[in-house]
């Protein structure tokens, strides 16, 4: 186990444990690249009850700006 980084021994086994961030221009870019790659994935799962499919987040963020102005 690495100490500095205990999370590590959750991550599923396809998870990399670094990302190269040389490939993208920003971290939004990143994030943006994955959920057009992913769309059907849980993006988001709190202690394995409540999920979020990642085409479900990018709706949710979309109009979220919309919100705001409210």
């Amino acid at each position: 186990m690495n100490a500095r980084k205990p999370w590590l021994k959750n991550y599923l086994e396809d998870v990399p444990h670094e990302i190269n961030l040389a490939d993208h221009s920003s971290v939004i870019d990143l994030i943006e690249e994955s959920f057009q790659a992913y769309p059907n994935r849980i993006a988001i799962e709190s202690m394995g009850h409540s999920r979020l499919a990642t085409a479900s987040l990018i709706s949710c963020l979309r109009i979220l700006p919309l919100i705001c102005k409210l």
